[in-house]
């Protein structure tokens, strides 16, 4: 018994040593890339300073720039490596200067308020229809709601977007409404929709989509399971049914279809904050 316990926590010693080494591996490749595309950055831009030099001026050679270069780019790792990320330019003019760290806290703040409401919504949404298509499997709605789960994963984020932006401008065109696409709203009019509302549409779809089909399949599976034959024939309620007995057997295929989801939004994220500002 000594032995193969000994034996189990040599294992588990040996396999964390692996992911140790295979992470320090990893992170000390990416350091190594990292210092060397800034550190041929910084010797670029150093050598098109001769593009400016006059005809009577000795140009700059590879053994001018180098050390600068060098001491450039030890001194841009070293800056954040102090918890200070430098100055960026706000505004149109350019010419007022704000904190990069305060640009990133501000930005990501409302790139993960966006996330939430997407996959807040795409849950609800998505295992409300997926569980109404599985209920009524049978019937003529499951072949138009596999088709529109297809549809939704398989269109590429950038289209959608350009639809959803013509469509709002053509639908400004025939009614007069406004809806606000990108940043505030112009002229001071009021807006049909929160600025939130056509980002969070874009998002929505591949995760929505993702969530009822996986929800649809796994509900089926299990309709068709013996317990819960069992329990109509005992005379369960099917309200019931649905939700002690099907729903919570599904529910960890449900749970990691919202979870694989969070990464279609976030493949979608960039083109969404693109589109609308």
């Amino acid at each position: 018994m000594r032995t193969l316990r000994s034996f189990s926590l040599a294992k588990k010693h040996s396999t964390l040593l692996h992911v140790g080494a295979f992470a320090i591996q990893r992170l000390a490749l990416i350091g190594v890339v990292a210092f060397a595309i800034v550190y041929f950055c910084a010797l670029g831009l150093r050598l098109s300073a001769n593009s400016r030099l006059r005809v009577d001026q000795e140009p700059y050679t590879i053994r001018d720039v180098a050390g600068p270069a060098l001491e450039e780019t030890v001194g841009f790792f070293e800056a954040p490596s102090r918890g200070n990320l430098g100055l960026v330019p706000s505004g149109i003019s350019g010419r007022d200067w704000a904190s990069t760290t305060d640009v990133l806290v501000n930005a990501y703040i409302h790139s993960a308020w966006l996330l939430i409401v997407v996959i807040g919504a795409a849950a609800v949404a998505g295992i409300t229809a997926g569980a109404i298509t599985a209920a009524w499997r049978h019937s003529a709605t499951a072949l138009p709601m596999l088709t529109l789960t297809v549809v939704g994963v398989s269109i590429p984020s950038f289209f959608l977007a350009l639809l959803i932006q013509v469509g709002s401008i053509e639908f400004y065109r025939r009614t007069g409404i406004r809806v606000v696409l990108l940043g505030p709203n112009p002229g001071g009019g009021s807006s049909l929709l929160p600025r939130i509302a056509l980002p969070a549409l874009v998002l929505v779809a591949r995760p929505l989509a993702h969530i009822s089909r996986v929800t649809y399949v796994s509900l089926s599976e299990v309709l068709r399971r013996d317990f819960v034959r069992t329990a109509r024939a005992k005379g369960v309620r099917e309200l019931l049914v649905f939700w002690r007995h099907v729903l919570r057997n599904s529910g960890v295929s449900i749970l990691t279809a919202v979870g694989v989801s969070l990464r279609f939004a976030l493949g979608s994220l960039p083109v969404a904050e693109i589109f609308f500002d």
